[in-house]
């Protein structure tokens, strides 16, 4: 949710550009790489060649696992939550 984002230090605007972000100017390459490793790793599960050696431009290999840990750690919970059927309300609750 965009509280969530805003409580991390996102701005509003930011949060708003994420729809467009292949082609919005707020985004930076390394923004730009990160955002496409965790799109191709959510929907492909396996990220192109070129992704990975794009994150391999700017991050260490440790911070490339630590990276993959938050993206399947994040899917996982959705696929978890998904399948119980669980909503979560505007507050985070249920």
């Amino acid at each position: 949710s965009s509280d969530l984002g805003q409580k991390a230090g996102l701005s509003a605007e930011y949060i708003m550009s994420l729809p467009v972000w292949q082609t919005h100017p707020l985004f930076t390459g390394e923004e730009r790489a990160v955002i496409r490793y965790a799109e191709e790793m959510t929907r492909d599960i396996r990220v192109q060649d070129a992704t990975f050696d794009a994150l391999r431009s700017f991050l260490s290999p440790s911070q490339i696992v630590e990276l993959t840990l938050v993206v399947a750690h994040y899917n996982s919970t959705v696929h978890f939550l998904e399948a119980l059927q669980v909503r979560l309300g505007e507050d985070g609750g249920e």
